[in-house]
């Protein structure tokens, strides 16, 4: 059963995203998203974290969930790789715990 997000998780605007065409991801560092709530819950009834993306173009909203969490040797996080929660998006977002 195919899950649709029911939340509004971490609502960012994309002007703080990098975006690479070739790639399709997007890309930033943590401390471009300012102060407060970097993730948040994605569905009620589960505990995986994401963001929502609002374009700055058209209004348009891509929630994305946490795929998986890039740690160093000692277990400090270096990035997070998240996925759109919609399975169909084939895009990728990075972002650098700075």
């Amino acid at each position: 059963m195919l899950l649709t997000p029911t939340l509004r998780p971490a609502p960012k605007s994309s002007v703080h995203f990098r975006y690479d065409k070739a790639t399709r991801t997007f890309t930033t560092e943590a401390s471009n998203l300012g102060p407060g709530t970097l993730f948040d819950r994605v569905w009620r009834d589960a505990a995986d974290m994401g963001l929502t993306i609002i374009s700055e173009r058209t209004g348009n909203e891509m929630v994305f969930v946490i795929d998986r969490t890039v740690v160093d040797r000692e277990g400090d996080t270096l990035q997070w790789v998240l996925r759109p929660a919609a399975a169909d998006e084939l895009l990728t977002l990075i972002i650098f715990n700075d």
